[in-house]
């Protein structure tokens, strides 16, 4: 059905990297969007499509909830076949269609929302709907959801714009967290463990593609989204204050040990997998400065003291990101900006307070043989705890040194480990995207392929039945002719003989006399004692005697001249040199007697014998009145 839209022109679209519901910069121009990646086309459907868009759709998702071998086959498409016919209409001409931005955004206009919902395919939104829709399906009834999303959000053609690419997935991304933030309640989350190891591989993705993939500009989204989350999990009362779910205090099911031994667990390992994603979301905020201002810094700083009870949790209990993080904040304190040291000092306190063994650990250094200790946290880091940031700063602008040597010699070589590692990571999950694409660009030149070669095939058996058809209308077309000529020879036949009856000597309607040229010969049945009695037409006596001009000039005795009859020279002025017989029948009669009309009769016979030609009547041509006894044969 989406193949019926056409373009119609290209327009500044509304929809940023993180289209659906971000709060992102509108372009102010075209050239600007086609820079930023944002370029929006517009499409136009018929009002007859767009209907059974909006039939088919919700009866995908019907069946889809209500047939588990649809299900099955769908989680299981490794190769994209199915998935990529629901994406492929959201590529028409090889650019995006992507839905209208959200009205909810401070910084959107909702004058431009209704205009760029007039702009946008109508259709578009409900695919997106039906890929979340499965999605989530997936998660509550499958352990293949990460799959699936990684299967949605990369197996497009490669024909496809980077710029289409990235926009496509992060709308794709940005949906999946808008459902599964407004779907899933802490007590579903907690008592299934599918549900759990869902989550926590979904999540694992998310941040995969926010740090090395399309999804680079939707890092603070990812960042609140996580957040967000794993405040529902620890948070006991979450449920009964949001309405989602019936909490009672003393559940045992509201708890992350879960109902048993084996789900508590797993519960509670899924739990620490989402910690570990969202501590990498938070080091790759704070830990790429390019593309980046010290807002942005600001603001992970500040939403991380704010959720300072959920990001410092006791099941937060990867020390490699307290390392991270305690290097990336060491440089925060040397920097220009007085709020960005002041959220990095308050980051630190909270630190030496959530993890002082580690803090220890990490500020008290034992260099090698030979130099002595280098002790950070005595009269320095400890200021932070009594809220003495002017002391601590004039501290390590005196100490910067030796703060510089620790965080460098301690801390560098993890953080260079750490940081290949992630580009490791990156260059796998390039090379497995663009193996995607490429299997999502082969496919669909094979179902290209296969198309070309149905039309093809129907092309030629409409022309070879076209072929046939007229084949069979001309054989029926020549039967036709050749029956009614048939039909036109028989009743010829049958009037002749019927006019041969009725004219004859003895007919209804015979000359009152015999024709003169009428000749006789004995017939060949004999009666008793072999006599010859009847009398027969003798239609080839003008054939044996014939007339001949050229005997009259010829005198003397006749022993030269052939026999010939006194009535050949009559015939042969009525019929010609080649006489054909003569008879009762009338072939004999002169050409100066007058026809007779057979009224009614000669009407019906006319119409039999020329196949409903009414407009020609034939005349009966009577013989000619002459003597009435028969005359003997010369």
């Amino acid at each position: 059905a989406a193949a019926s839209a056409t373009t119609a022109g290209t327009t500044a679209g509304a929809s940023g990297s993180t289209p659906s519901r971000a709060s992102s910069r509108r372009p102010s121009t075209v050239e600007e969007a086609e820079q930023e990646g944002r370029t929006l086309l517009q499409w136009h459907i018929s009002d007859h499509d767009h209907q059974i868009h909006k039939a088919v759709i919700p009866f995908l998702k019907h069946l889809l909830d209500s047939c588990p071998e649809l299900r099955e086959c769908v989680f299981s498409d490794k190769n994209g076949k199915c998935i990529g016919r629901v994406i492929e209409p959201l590529f028409p001409h090889g650019h995006l269609n992507v839905p209208a931005a959200s009205a909810e955004a401070d910084d959107v206009d909702a004058s431009d929302i209704v205009r760029e919902q007039e702009r946008c395919h109508h259709s578009a939104a409900m695919f997106f709907d039906l890929v979340n829709h499965t999605v989530m399906s997936a998660m509550r009834e499958s352990s293949k959801a990460a799959a699936l999303l990684e299967t949605f959000a990369e197996r497009v053609s490669a024909n496809v714009a980077s710029s289409q690419f990235s926009l496509y997935q992060s709308q794709v991304l940005c949906d999946a967290m808008m459902h599964i933030r407004s779907n899933l309640s802490r007590r579903e989350l907690l008592a299934s463990s599918r549900l759990s190891g869902n989550l926590a591989r979904v999540c694992a993705y998310i941040v995969d593609m926010a740090c090395h993939g399309s999804f680079a500009h939707g890092g603070k989204a990812v960042f609140d989204f996580l957040i967000e989350l794993l405040e529902r999990i620890d948070d006991p009362d979450h449920d009964q204050e949001s309405g989602k779910g019936a909490y009672r205090k003393g559940d045992a099911s509201t708890s992350i040990p879960g109902h048993g031994g084996e789900m508590r667990g797993k519960v509670l390992a899924d739990v620490q997998a989402i910690y570990c994603a969202f501590n990498r979301i938070v080091v790759h905020l704070l830990g790429s400065p390019y593309g980046r201002t010290r807002d942005d810094f600001l603001y992970v700083i500040h939403r991380i003291i704010f959720h300072q009870r959920t990001v410092f949790s006791a099941h937060n209990s990867d020390i490699e990101f307290v390392h991270c993080l305690c290097y990336i904040l060491y440089k925060f304190l040397l920097d220009d900006n007085r709020k960005l040291r002041e959220g990095a000092m308050n980051v630190w306190k909270l630190l030496l307070l959530t993890h002082p063994a580690t803090m220890k650990e990490l500020l008290v250094y034992k260099p090698p043989k030979g130099h002595s200790q280098i002790d950070l946290l005595t009269n320095g880091f400890d200021l932070l705890l009594h809220k003495d940031f002017n002391q601590f700063s004039f501290w390590i602008g005196d100490a910067v040194q030796s703060v510089h040597t620790v965080f460098e010699e301690h801390l560098g070589r993890m953080w260079l480990n750490y940081k290949d590692a992630e580009a490791r990571l990156k260059h796998e999950i390039e090379k497995r995207v663009k193996a995607a694409r490429a299997g999502a660009t082969q496919l669909a030149e094979k179902r290209a392929k296969k198309c070309t070669a149905n039309g093809r095939r129907a092309k030629e058996w409409r022309s070879g039945a076209v072929q046939r058809y007229q084949e069979r209308a001309e054989e029926k077309d020549s039967k036709h002719r050749e029956e009614r000529q048939y039909r036109r020879q028989f009743v010829t036949s049958v009037w002749l003989r019927s006019r041969k009856k009725l004219t004859c000597e003895r007919g209804v309607w015979g000359p009152d006399e015999a024709s003169p040229l009428t000749k006789w010969m004995l017939d060949t049945t004999e009666g008793p004692y072999r006599m010859r009695r009847r009398l027969k037409v003798n239609r080839s006596f003008y054939t044996h005697y014939p007339y001949r001009p050229e005997q009259e000039a010829l005198r003397g005795s006749n022993k030269d001249k052939l026999p010939m009859s006194h009535d050949s020279k009559r015939w042969y002025e009525l019929h010609g040199p080649k006489p054909s017989g003569g008879g009762a029948s009338g072939e004999g009669a002169p050409a100066d007697v007058p026809s007779l009309q057979l009224p009614g009769f000669s009407a019906a016979v006319a119409e039999a014998v020329g196949g409903g030609s009414r407009h020609r009547r034939r005349t009966l041509s009577s013989p000619p009145i002459g003597r009435t006894a028969r005359s003997r044969s010369n």
